[in-house]
């Protein structure tokens, strides 16, 4: 799926939004994707946006995606989260427990 400017930033401006950016030959990218899109279900009004590099290449300079897998989390237009590479689920997830609910 290809993406505008306008969507990249209004993903940004969402209550509670994971962006998760990817390329289709990563093989990490594709283990990953389901977790992380379960623990996004996790937070209630969360919303979870899957980005392909190979067909959305600005994204890599919108979200400073220097490696891959890279996963920002979003709060209202606020960088909560960033894991790029070695993503630490456990660890990532606490983080955004504490987060959320000092949110919400």
């Amino acid at each position: 799926m290809h993406y505008t400017l306008e969507e990249f930033a209004a993903m940004t401006q969402q209550e509670f939004s994971f962006v998760y950016l990817t390329t289709t030959g990563c093989n990490v990218c594709k283990v990953l994707a389901p977790q992380l899109e379960a623990m996004a279900r996790k937070f209630p009004g969360a919303t979870f946006h899957r980005i392909e590099l190979d067909d959305n290449p600005q994204a890599k300079s919108v979200f400073m995606a220097f490696a891959i897998p890279t996963l920002v989390v979003y709060s209202n237009g606020q960088e909560l989260l960033r894991v790029a590479r070695h993503i630490d689920l456990l660890d990532a997830e606490q983080k955004l427990t504490r987060y959320y609910q000092m949110i919400f």
